[in-house]
């Protein structure tokens, strides 16, 4: 796993649960604007005639607002159509949106106004700067708001409302830096952190592999059969695709040890695993599945595209030159096998084996797939 997309997994997990966290933000906001708004009512702090007013102003209208960018963004980052970066761009922006409203709503409690500061710690979680910067430049606007509503409605002079202006973006201002700095750590420790995990991965990796061929050992086809039908059990799509099973046997290979001594068999083995490698590619993991034996597991493919394949194998393995006896053809049987939900892996595996056999009763070097 390449760097950028490390830091992408982690952002992607990030944004839903700083989502879920803006969820709950939203419905303590609204709680709590519920319980001042009836604490004023039964102190008769607020006039009977501007009731309606109030909830429209304070409770109504910024929680509409609010709901109305989390449903936004929640649609925004479950789109196929945007980049995880965007996507950051969205979550952050919608964090600043809850607290900017809540501090515009609220603006006569000054301290409110620093809630943006919120949306630019929440930031450093996706270790970019450019985001960190449109949400500081975000703060600083939705402060100016704040501002220029509390001046509109002549709660205070404008001199108290520039000074507290000037110390919020003080705060936002150094929020930024100490953002800046924690990005700069971050980023630090996530490449330390990807680069022990490629090293962990590489040494798994290591371990399920066979030495001398370089495919995947058996030990490791056991477990990704396993993981195969377990993917197998969930629904599939409508293209007639599946997934397959491979059990591979090279014809008469006995022979070649007795004839031409096991050194040169292990030079065939080595030229069939690398054939097999290059044939199968993109399209699954060929595995050594004991003495001349090989095994594939192949992703969602269809019926057509999976004979491809085989035969492609057959008639490459056949044509491979060997330096000990350049007329001598290796060939090679296949069985195949897709696999159903019903499944386990010992069944899945008797059926490939079954068709296997098939091909080496019916004179071998072929294909045989078992429905």
């Amino acid at each position: 796993m390449e760097l950028l997309e490390f830091q992408y997994n982690l952002n992607r997990k990030w944004q839903k649960k700083i989502q879920k966290s803006c969820w709950i933000a939203f419905l303590i906001i609204l709680c709590v604007e519920l319980v001042v708004f009836f604490s004023y009512l039964g102190f008769g702090a607020i006039k009977e005639g501007g009731i309606l007013s109030y909830l429209l102003i304070r409770i109504v209208f910024p929680s509409g607002l609010n709901f109305t960018s989390l449903c936004a963004t929640r649609w925004f980052i479950r789109s196929e159509k945007f980049s995880v970066e965007k996507k950051n761009y969205a979550v952050c922006l919608n964090i600043l949106i809850i607290c900017a409203v809540t501090a515009t709503a609220h603006n006569y409690y000054y301290v409110i106004w620093m809630a943006p500061s919120v949306a630019l710690f929440y930031s450093t979680l996706f270790n970019n700067h450019k985001v960190l910067t449109v949400t500081y430049i975000g703060a600083i606007f939705s402060t100016l708001i704040s501002m220029t509503v509390n001046m509109v409605e002549g709660e205070f002079s404008v001199l108290t409302n520039v000074i507290y202006c000037i110390i919020t973006i003080g705060i936002f201002s150094f929020s930024y830096f100490t953002s800046g700095i924690i990005i700069k750590h971050h980023i630090k420790q996530l490449v330390y952190t990807h680069q022990e995990l490629k090293k962990q991965q590489m040494l798994i990796e290591q371990l399920d592999i066979e030495p001398m061929t370089r495919l995947y050992n058996r030990k490791a086809f056991d477990r990704n059969i396993r993981e195969v039908i377990d993917h197998c059990q969930k629904p599939k799509d409508s293209t007639n695709k599946n997934f397959w099973l491979f059990i591979l046997d090279l014809d008469y290979f006995k022979q070649v040890n007795d004839t031409y001594g096991h050194l040169n068999g292990d030079k065939v083995l080595l030229s069939v695993a690398s054939a097999l490698k290059d044939i199968i590619g993109k399209y699954g993991k060929v595995y050594r599945y004991g003495g001349e034996e090989f095994a594939i597991l192949t992703d969602s493919l269809t019926e057509d595209k999976t004979q491809e394949l085989a035969e492609m194998i057959r008639t490459q393995v056949a044509c491979l030159k060997f330096d000990f006896d350049q007329e001598k053809q290796i060939t090679i049987s296949i069985g195949i096998a897709p696999c159903r939900n019903n499944y386990i892996s010992e069944k899945w595996i008797d059926i490939a084996d079954a068709a296997l056999y098939l091909a080496k009763r019916n004179g071998r070097n072929q294909v045989r797939i078992i429905m």
